[in-house]
């Protein structure tokens, strides 16, 4: 942008009717995102945030609790999520000219995959949860990442699990 250089921003929206006839009802679903990415030398971050609407919840529920289909009774009448993460390139902050990269990040995530449910619908709470990663990632090459991060959820049932990841990734 001529005015935040480093910066882009981005947004969509979809709107349509999803049960594709299996019921009298549409169920039509709204999805609003929103993103943005900003880099200044060292320094990277970016987030984005998204919201679902989901209409005749209850219908589509007790369309799903008929034991001769397959999808879960557990549609939400919304779901929610934002994240906001932010990365230091390392090599490029000591100064070092080099093709590599190393970049330390942190992420955190809000998810609401049951953020309101349908009337007589009970939430399952350990649906929602907030999650936080700290990490480490090494490109050799532009398109090749090695990473490892460590992972704390926080489910809404009172609960934390904690995961260690290690990862190889190649964008073509």
């Amino acid at each position: 942008s001529r005015f935040f250089p480093g910066l882009n921003v981005g947004a969509s929206f979809y709107t349509g009717e999803t049960t594709q006839g299996f019921i009298s009802q549409g169920g039509r679903t709204t999805v609003l995102e929103a993103d943005m990415k900003y880099r200044e030398g060292w320094f990277d971050m970016n987030a984005s945030i998204a919201n679902i609407i989901i209409e005749d919840g209850v219908a589509l529920n007790n369309f799903c609790s008929d034991s001769a289909h397959t999808c879960s009774a557990e549609i939400a009448d919304n779901i929610f999520g934002f994240n906001v993460q932010a990365g230091v390139h390392l090599f490029q902050l000591m100064g070092k000219n080099t093709s590599h990269d190393m970049v330390a990040f942190l992420l955190y995530e809000k998810i609401r995959p049951q953020d309101s449910m349908p009337h007589g619908t009970d939430p399952t709470h350990s649906r929602n949860f907030d999650l936080y990663t700290v990490g480490m990632s090494y490109m050799p090459i532009e398109s090749v990442a090695i990473k490892a991060d460590y992972q704390q959820f926080i489910l809404k049932n009172n609960t934390t699990e904690n995961k260690i990841n290690i990862g190889l990734a190649y964008m073509y």
